[in-house]
């Protein structure tokens, strides 16, 4: 459903659905994944960015909120586009102290996600709204 035939979204696409990497000189590891509208997370290799700059940060937070706004919501390769909808989630872990971050966020009007640990027993499951 809302699928053109033939078209292959941004899921499946490494950098713009999906994007994982390891930092050895610093111990961070971080990994995210998208969901939207796919031509613009294509077209901004979004998951990548997200990655990229968490990898280096120090806030996590701000750090996603720049990513979102500066290579997405202000992409040259977006400039003619109104409504960007997009959705990532992503987490960012330190190996060497075992501290790590689930950060989840979206351009849309609300988004759901579910997540669980191994320490958990059962799932959990969060919205969020932009007012």
């Amino acid at each position: 459903m809302l699928k053109l035939s033939g078209r292959v979204g941004q899921a499946a696409t490494y950098g713009a659905g999906c994007w994982a990497l390891m930092d050895e000189n610093t111990s961070m590891s971080a990994a995210s994944c998208t969901t939207g509208n796919g031509e613009y997370l294509m077209k901004t290799l979004f998951a990548k960015e997200l990655v990229d700059d968490l990898i280096g940060c120090n806030c996590p937070i701000t750090s996603q909120h720049m990513t979102y706004k500066k290579k997405l919501l202000e992409s040259p390769f977006l400039s003619k586009q109104k409504a960007i909808h997009a959705g990532s989630l992503s987490i960012i872990y330190n190996t060497a102290s075992g501290d790590g971050d689930l950060l989840w966020a979206h351009t849309t009007n609300s988004m759901c996600i579910g997540f669980m640990s191994t320490k958990q027993k059962k799932p959990k499951v969060r919205s969020g709204r932009n007012w």
